[in-house]
């Protein structure tokens, strides 16, 4: 990928969008090369995904999160990561706007960058006051975002705030060696399957802390669908991740929900998108037989 030019990967990310292709890719695009790549990402629907960590020009470096975001989702069909650079403190100054007929090649340069950015930040009713931040874009239009704190934000709560929108990261904490079970077990839910899922987390022998919570949740997730199915308010487990994970994003958009009630809302969505993810994956496999 890093052999690539800005707008080679722009011009990729963007034909493999428009063909709803499984696009990953990661990079630093210009501002005008990321408002085309939105623009044609508008033609594949909500089912691609545009992420953008936007942040100001020279300022800390965001790579290490974009590029483990990158790393992580590249399991998740039609994600596309990338940095967008803003020369942000310059936008309001009218004489920073304009390109001077005496000036150097590289200030004619800097002055289009600037155009290219207040364009995209017009367009995109960003607020440059706001950055670093993470954006969500599906269909072309932002559904979410998050600020980025530079000295306290980690890979972790970006990836937490991704899952949240839907966007499946394979973190450090994922368990892959569950999927089998689980989804056996979300097919037909039952006692004896938390009882089998039981077992198998014991195999997996001392857990880090995040994977020993992410089991928790699983277990209690699982109880939860046993009774809902055993209500016949369920058909089963499949039919009700696809509507709590819904509903428990929709809920994290509240502003009324507290930040502890956040942390065990994030951790039951990355526990529904392991269950999410492995429906998926097993989806995908029939669709290539």
């Amino acid at each position: 990928m890093g052999v690539l030019s800005k707008l080679m990967v722009a011009a990729a990310a963007s034909t493999a969008l428009i063909a709803g292709a499984e696009a990953n890719a990661s990079s630093k695009m210009d501002s005008r090369s990321f408002l085309k790549l939105l623009e044609m990402s508008k033609k594949a629907g909500d089912g691609q995904a545009v992420v953008a960590h936007f942040k100001k020009l020279y300022s800390y470096d965001s790579k290490d999160i974009t590029d483990h975001v990158t790393l992580n989702t590249a399991e998740t069909p039609g994600v596309v990561v990338t940095d967008v650079e803003i020369d942000a403190d310059k936008l309001d100054k009218p004489e920073e706007m304009e390109e001077k007929p005496d000036g150097s090649d590289w200030e004619k340069k800097d002055v289009k960058k600037r155009q290219g950015d207040k364009a995209m930040v017009d367009a995109l009713e960003l607020d440059a006051s706001k950055l670093p931040s993470v954006h969500v874009f599906k269909g072309g239009k932002s559904v979410a975002s998050m600020k980025v704190e530079e000295d306290s934000t980690t890979v972790d709560d970006v990836q937490s705030f991704l899952m949240t929108q839907g966007i499946r990261a394979m973190t450090g904490d994922a368990i892959p060696e569950l999927e089998a079970p689980m989804l056996k077990f979300l097919k037909s839910p039952s006692e004896d399957g938390i009882d089998n899922m039981d077992k198998e987390i014991r195999k997996l022998g001392e857990l880090s802390d995040a994977r020993e919570k992410l089991t928790e949740m699983l277990l209690k997730v699982m109880k939860t669908i046993v009774k809902k199915v055993g209500d016949k308010k369920e058909k089963d487990g499949v039919a009700y991740v696809e509507k709590e994970l819904a509903r428990v994003q929709g809920m994290m958009k509240s502003s009324a929900i507290t930040d502890a009630k956040k942390k065990e809302m994030e951790l039951k969505i990355k526990a529904l998108n392991m269950m999410s993810g492995a429906i998926a994956s097993e989806a995908a496999a029939k669709a290539e037989l």
